[in-house]
């Protein structure tokens, strides 16, 4: 951090490796400049864009307030919410600069803060003396201009397994009209030094919600309300809970065959979204399901986010179970689950909830024209990354790394007809009504699943 003690600029500084230069003006009688600062990265091209952050060592390392450290406090220094000021840059696969502004940021991620790998948000804040958004987009699937927050993300908890679930799975969403964080791979670089592999993301709050949504007035993004998991008063983003967890309420109470109990949800609940979003979880099949993001905007509906869904691509039923029969969830249910049930109790949301079903499969899991495409565009980049990755975070190694990217196309390449056999089980589908809803889609799995590429 440049101080009134610091080395004084005098002329050209030479550099012969990667580096960050930092610098402030100062007058013996004003106050100083805000810092500003740039990454040189000297003979080191990227495949990828990069993304360079600076900040004072000790926010990262010191032993009482540092969060890339368990430090000596009550909890590991990680698992705080502290923010921190940071110097971040982007620059684009051609080596441009496209960004470079003072930011906050702090940790984020649950179990996975503890990894070595951390990931983090950052913030466009004008505290800082620069812009409030980062005015510009590196996501090749969305048309915004600008970003109030980013997410750094080294992969979750597939960071010691394949590395692209997350990203690939919820890009198999696009087109269904359900919410998801876009993703771009890049190389990381903190106060100059690699960092290895992270996805940079779009982050899930009021104003990412407001973008796809279409919503622009202000005063109606700060009514956005943003909720994660069972919805708790400490599990409160944006906005407030209430009517969340009226409207649970209201379906535990109440028989949903019951015409006007029924409306009272549809009223409240965008059920096309929510069948989705059980779709994409079955499909998946993401035994997470607590890591939950649902909002709702001013005068409409609630809806979910698909949201961190790296636990998925399993052989395991259990986030069948989990959703759908809790006799066979073995005590572990999802939030989600009696909402999902009660509604299944009405014949015209079951026909609703299995057309959305067999759409949501047939959209995002055939996978000779969906998945693989997807998977092959991201192995092939990351194959290129991930050497020297590991070198710097020895957690896996290369082949291993393969081996994990097979098992995960395996696993969701084979299992969507057997979740749809699974479905039809607990639900107690006849032969006539499984041939009615599923039939062309079993015959597409039949062809485009049958083999997989090794």
């Amino acid at each position: 951090e440049p101080t009134r003690d610091s080395k004084l600029y005098t002329g050209p500084i030479s550099l012969t490796k990667t580096t960050v230069v930092r610098a402030r003006t100062c007058d013996a009688d004003k106050l100083m400049s805000y810092v500003e600062g740039a990454t040189y990265i000297i003979n080191d091209p990227s495949v990828v864009g990069v993304v360079s952050v600076s900040t004072d060592r000790k926010y990262l390392y010191d032993p009482a307030i540092g969060v890339f450290v368990r430090g000596n406090n009550e909890q590991s220094n990680y698992m705080y919410d502290w923010e921190y000021p940071m110097f971040f840059e982007y620059f684009d696969v051609n080596g441009e600069r496209q960004l470079g502004q003072n930011v906050s940021f702090h940790i984020t991620g649950t179990s996975t803060r503890g990894y070595s790998q951390k990931s983090f948000a950052v913030y466009a804040r004008d505290a800082y003396g620069d812009e409030n958004r980062f005015y510009y987009n590196p996501f090749e699937n969305r048309d915004y201009t600008a970003y109030k927050a980013l997410s750094v993300r080294s992969t979750g908890s597939d960071v010691v397994a394949a590395r692209i679930r997350d990203a690939a799975f919820t890009e198999m969403a696009s087109g269904l009209g359900i919410m998801y964080q876009d993703a771009t791979p890049v190389v990381v670089y903190v106060n100059g030094q690699y960092h290895g592999h992270y996805n940079l993301r779009e982050k899930v709050n009021k104003h990412s919600i407001a973008q796809w949504e279409g919503i622009e007035d202000g005063d109606t993004i700060d009514r956005i309300d943003v909720l994660e998991g069972m919805a708790q008063d400490d599990q409160i983003q944006n906005g407030d809970n209430k009517d969340w967890l009226a409207l649970r309420e209201y379906v535990k109470a109440n028989d949903l065959n019951d015409p006007v109990h029924l409306q009272y949800v549809l009223d409240r609940l965008d059920v096309d979204n929510f069948f989705t979003w059980v779709s994409l979880q079955l499909g998946y099949l993401n035994a997470d399901l607590e890591n939950v993001r649902m909002y709702r905007v001013p005068g409409g509906k609630w809806k979910y986010v698909l949201y961190d869904v790296e636990a998925g691509g399993v052989t395991d039923m259990r986030a069948v179970y989990m959703l759908m029969d809790s006799s066979r969830s073995s005590g572990r249910v999802s939030s989600q689950y009696s909402l999902l049930r009660k509604l299944l109790e009405v014949p015209e949301m079951k026909d609703r909830f299995l057309t959305v079903f067999a759409h949501v499969i047939e959209h995002s899991f055939l996978y000779e024209t969906k998945v693989d495409p997807i998977f092959d565009r991201w192995e092939a980049v990351l194959s290129q990354l991930l050497p020297r990755h590991f070198e710097r975070f020895p957690v896996l190694t290369f082949h291993e790394w393969r081996t994990n990217v097979n098992v995960v196309r395996y696993c969701i390449r084979t299992m969507p007809k057997k979740v749809i056999r699974e479905v039809s089980n607990i639900l107690d589908l006849t032969e006539e009504q499984q041939a009615h809803y599923f039939s062309h889609v079993l015959e597409l799995l039949e062809v485009q699943n049958a083999e997989a590429k090794q």
